[in-house]
């Protein structure tokens, strides 16, 4: 896997990103899956280590979360999308990790 582009991300994001959408209102979890999805990799905390504190944050910003897009002011916090490296498939293929579910069988 490589960083594909490192995102600034508001408290929403940290916490479905860290926990799931369990504690968040429906169109806060629709917002920031649309934005997963317009991102076309995985989505990890983390990144932009030299301009985040220990915990990851960023400060307060105005700008807009670069994931759900909220317009609302607030903390910001690190974020990267990963994507696939090119022979990374082929490696999981031929080391049998999981694979659609199952162990990958060379067939």
């Amino acid at each position: 896997m490589r960083i594909e582009s490192e995102l600034r991300v508001c408290g929403d994001c940290l916490q479905y990103l860290a926990n799931g959408p369990a504690e968040l209102e429906a169109e806060a979890v629709a917002r920031i899956e649309a934005g997963t999805a317009k991102q076309g990799g995985d989505i990890v905390l983390g990144g932009l280590e030299s301009e985040a504190d220990a915990d990851g944050g960023l400060g307060f910003s105005w700008h807009a979360c670069e994931l759900c897009e909220s317009q609302l002011g607030g903390d910001r916090y690190a974020a990267a999308v990963l994507v696939p490296e090119s022979d990374d498939s082929d490696l999981c293929q031929r080391s049998g990790e999981l694979e659609g579910g199952r162990a990958y069988s060379g067939e």
